[in-house]
């Protein structure tokens, strides 16, 4: 199953303008000092970011969702061992699953990130920044389906051509997506027939919605008859 979190920013605009408590502050998105790392959230944890494709050679779509981090830096997160944890900006609206793994090198204080993950979070590299642990309200929605925009991220050859079919692809993100949570805007690099691919999600359905969807079709079929 995959879930979705729908964007925020609008909301969080508008708590700023009512002066919520759960507003988020300009020093919890900026990066930290290295000489302090203080963190604004007693949840919060210090995490400087590195480049995940330098560290392994390059990318696995195994990885979209994935932030590689040490043991201990799970712990601290609140995960048990051996599973993982849902992490994210504080007030951010891309959602990663920390996780810890054994044949790849992370120093505890460190993240592993992917280059589309960066762009997504808007995070620089060897960077210190503060980080929480997502705890999703309990209605937080199934997702039922996804849209997405693809464009290659590299222009190919003059007179070569990419051909992919829709349906294939689809499915493969399903499954690189499975027991993943997804939000709309964010940005995926994967490798496919060769060529990499920069996915977009520019639309997530709730379970709900679409049942209700079908619903409204049924019912306008028996009204048609």
């Amino acid at each position: 199953m995959v879930n979705m979190k729908a964007s925020g920013h609008q909301g969080q605009r508008k708590r700023r303008q009512a002066g919520a408590e759960d507003a988020v502050t300009k020093l919890e998105k900026l990066k930290l000092r290295p000489d302090s790392l203080a963190c604004v959230n007693p949840d919060g944890v210090p995490l400087r970011v590195v480049a995940r494709e330098k560290v392994l050679g390059g990318e696995s779509n195994a990885h979209l969702k994935a932030a590689l981090v040490a043991p201990a830096t799970l712990a601290a997160l609140g995960a048990a061992p051996g599973s993982r944890a849902m992490l994210c900006r504080p007030g951010g609206d891309f959602i990663l699953s920390a996780r810890a793994v054994a044949d790849v090198p992370v120093s505890e204080g460190e993240v592993l990130l992917g280059e589309a993950q960066r762009l997504s979070l808007h995070v620089c590299e060897d960077e210190f920044y503060e980080w929480v642990p997502y705890r999703p309200p309990a209605d937080e929605p199934p997702l039922a389906a996804l849209s997405v925009e693809a464009q290659l991220l590299h222009a190919r050859p003059e007179g070569e051509r990419l051909v992919q079919d829709a349906a294939v692809l689809g499915r493969q993100v399903g499954k690189w997506l499975f027991g993943e949570m997804v939000s709309d805007n964010e940005v995926f690099i994967v490798s496919v027939s060769g060529a990499q691919l920069v996915l977009r999600a520019t639309g997530c359905l709730p379970q709900q919605a679409e049942d209700e969807d079908e619903d409204d079709e049924e019912g306008d079929e028996e009204g048609d008859e």
